[in-house]
């Protein structure tokens, strides 16, 4: 039985890729490009998404094959337990990263001086608690938790729209190419949201138009990330680059005794919930995958989870808990790791889905 409709997905899809980009993303790819910054995420939108019509691809001819079967199928069972562990120590990091940047969210709105123990413990508490749950509760909090998000983003863009000035992104790539594919690389990993939609496979059902609605989820996603980083480098100018927490930055950019300023709060009291749900579900995907590795069975499910959530807290507690910090281990020299694994081995997808489709062939010939 399936536990995902293609609405439940598609949410989790855009949810994921507008939580990850719109805060700390904005200000580096600025600072790496300068108003070159949406060709960057032009380029990593048009990469990420022909691996999502790849995967819509895959999962439309074999609907209830896993993510592991299909793999397993072309790569077999020990190169894609190797895939999986690479592939979920990714995804540890990934909500490493998430959890910082959610910290440093929470310490520039409330403007006190937060602990980060105090913040960790109750929020991996509860994390813990519901990466033990089934799939389909990420999905069905997603469909409570859209409305608030969207309503954050609309409020995002409409007290600056009237401050922004495209004439900024004037001219067009003033220092040619190479600073936007530097970029591309080196902050690679916060993109990636295909892999969302593969590590669902067999676990969604597969209705009218399931590929266009993953689109546009996405396609919406990175054209609301995308207008962040105009208006962010508009409002702000050369001086983009510091400023670090883009989606709060632009929100105060009104003077906060204007009277539409006092709005800005529903931005702030809104926006964590799209950052805590991308942490639960990456939590969920990474032990997906250590626990398809590992031929875990559900009984167990529970330790590995608490494994998982150990090794991000190492991580973050490796790092200090610097932001800055973590953002030099990943752009500088985990870009590699992330080339590999979220782009090259995907690079194989449309090989085996052609294998997989030509034994099945074989398979029914030799039946009849």
């Amino acid at each position: 039985m399936k536990q995902l409709t293609t609405r439940q997905v598609s949410i989790m899809i855009f949810v994921c890729a507008v939580a990850t980009k719109m805060l700390a993303l904005p200000s580096l790819l600025i600072s790496g490009a300068g108003n070159s910054v949406w060709f960057v995420i032009l380029t990593m939108f048009l990469v990420d998404a022909c691996f999502l019509l790849i995967i819509c691809a895959i999962s439309k001819r074999f609907p209830d094959l896993t993510f592991k079967e299909f793999l397993e199928r072309g790569f077999g069972k020990v190169l894609t337990r190797i895939f999986l562990f690479l592939l979920g120590v990714l995804l540890a990091l990934k909500v490493a990263m998430l959890t910082r940047e959610c910290y440093e969210f929470y310490n520039e709105t409330s403007y006190v001086d937060l602990s980060w123990f105090v913040f960790l413990v109750p929020l991996f508490l509860v994390l813990a608690y519901l990466t033990t749950k089934k799939i389909r509760s990420i999905g069905r909090g997603g469909e409570i938790f859209i409305y608030f998000i969207v309503l954050a983003l609309i409020m995002t863009f409409l007290f600056s729209i009237g401050n922004i000035d495209l004439s900024s992104a004037l001219p067009l790539l003033p220092n040619g190419v190479s600073p936007v594919f530097k970029s591309c690389f080196n902050y690679s990993f916060w993109f990636g949201d295909f892999l969302i939609l593969f590590l669902c496979l067999g676990d969604f059902k597969i209705e009218n138009h399931s590929t266009g609605k993953f689109f546009l989820s996405y396609s919406v996603a990175m054209l609301a990330v995308l207008a962040l980083c105009i208006t962010h480098y508009s409002l702000f100018g050369a001086i983009s680059g510091t400023y670090k927490t883009s989606i709060v930055d632009v929100t105060e950019y009104i003077p906060r005794l204007s009277t539409t300023g006092r709005f800005t709060w529903v931005v702030v009291f809104l926006w964590p919930i799209a950052m805590l749900f991308a942490i639960y579900v990456y939590q969920f995907l990474a032990s997906l995958c250590f626990q398809k590795c590992f031929n875990i069975t559900e009984s167990s499910k529970q330790w590995l989870v608490y494994s998982v959530i150990a090794f991000s807290l190492s991580f973050l507690i490796m790092t200090i808990f610097s932001e800055n910090l973590i953002i030099k281990l990943v752009a500088n020299y985990a870009q590699y790791y992330v080339l590999v694994v979220q782009y090259l081995f995907p690079l194989s997808f449309p090989f085996l889905l052609i294998r997989n489709i030509k034994k099945e062939k074989q398979y029914g010939s030799k039946v009849v």
